[in-house]
């Protein structure tokens, strides 16, 4: 029970402390004379009721006392759910504001009606910049037809999630790989928005590329050991019979000869080749011995440019009075 006169403060000045120190108790206010005005100042100042003193009797205050009790519950069951709203939408924010993925609301038409912080990373761009423009705009043009047919096939299934993947334009100009996952909220009265949960796979994306890059290289390698294994195979014996059959020639048959022996250097270089190929697949047996570096990158240089391609040129530039080294040739190669 609060009355109007209190000397130095009156009871208006108490009663607006009390509501903006959010002090939840009921207040009854008491006016002299049943000043009309000071009741409606009390009453717009969050006074339950108010009783002039002339009209003060136990009836009038025990009702004016049960109204207030009965207004006051009701007020603190409305308080109570604000506090648990305010809470909620508190932790709403703090999940999709720090959230490393990009949640946005777009209408029937794709128009961005919210987007996240989290945008940022993912096209270069602030919330402000991107909320009222079309989503589709953003989107590459390789994607953009079955995004639109997609998006248009969501509007018919309310509530059923679609994930998606499509490319969007990074203000740098580049194009970042999505992952998304999209729900039509239109008929939610509480959302009425197309939601977007949208994660940036650029990253991922190029991984996986690589490893299925080094899958097919390890392929390659190790088709090249069996086909080495194989034909330094064959080479033994071409490189056998052309020794025997050099032996047998005589001496006196020069042409003769001199063919045997191309055979031989021919069979040998073949084996050299193969030695390569082993070693590019890692199939073959180490054996180090004292190399000259010069000589091994002289011979590896020749096989170079058919490997790199011939968009770029070798060039190799041996040093003068280079140390031997005791190394595997084929792992210097």
């Amino acid at each position: 029970l609060l009355d109007y006169r209190l000397g130095k403060q009156d009871g208006l000045e108490v009663l607006r402390e009390l509501k903006n120190r959010d002090v939840a108790l009921p207040v009854i206010f008491l006016t002299g004379q049943g000043d009309e005005e000071v009741a409606v100042q009390a009453m717009k100042a969050g006074a339950a009721d108010y009783l002039p003193k002339s009209k003060l009797s136990a009836p009038s205050l025990g009702a004016a006392v049960r109204y207030a009790l009965t207004l006051h519950k009701k007020e603190e069951a409305v308080r109570v759910a604000r506090r648990a709203l305010q809470a909620s939408e508190q932790r709403f924010r703090a999940l999709v504001e720090n959230s490393s993925d990009v949640i946005g609301m777009v209408d029937a038409e794709a128009n961005i009606l919210y987007i996240s912080p989290s945008v940022q990373r993912l096209m270069g761009l602030t919330p402000e910049q991107l909320v009222n423009t079309c989503l589709f705009g953003h989107v590459h043009p390789r994607d953009l037809a079955w995004l639109r047919r997609a998006f248009e096939a969501l509007l018919q299934s309310p509530g059923v999630p679609m994930p998606a993947e499509y490319r969007m334009r990074h203000q740098d100009g580049s194009w970042r790989a999505v992952e998304s996952t999209v729900v039509n909220r239109l008929q939610d009265a509480a959302v009425s928005a197309v939601v977007i949960n949208q994660r940036d796979v650029t990253e991922r994306r190029a991984l996986q590329e690589q490893l299925l890059h080094s899958q097919k290289m390890d392929a390659v390698g190790q088709l090249a050991g069996g086909v080495a294994h194989d034909f330094n195979n064959l080479l033994m014996v071409i490189t056998s019979y052309a020794e025997l059959l050099s032996q047998s020639i005589c001496d006196t048959n020069g042409k003769a000869q001199s063919q045997a022996q191309e055979i031989l250097k021919a069979a040998r270089r073949a084996a050299g080749l193969t030695h390569q190929l082993l070693a590019f697949s890692r199939k073959q047996v180490m054996s180090p011995r004292i190399l000259d570096l010069n000589t091994v990158l002289a011979d590896i240089g020749r096989m170079l440019p058919r490997l790199i391609g011939e968009d770029i040129q070798v060039a190799i530039k041996p040093a003068v009075s280079l140390w031997t080294v005791k190394a595997d040739p084929l792992q210097i190669e």
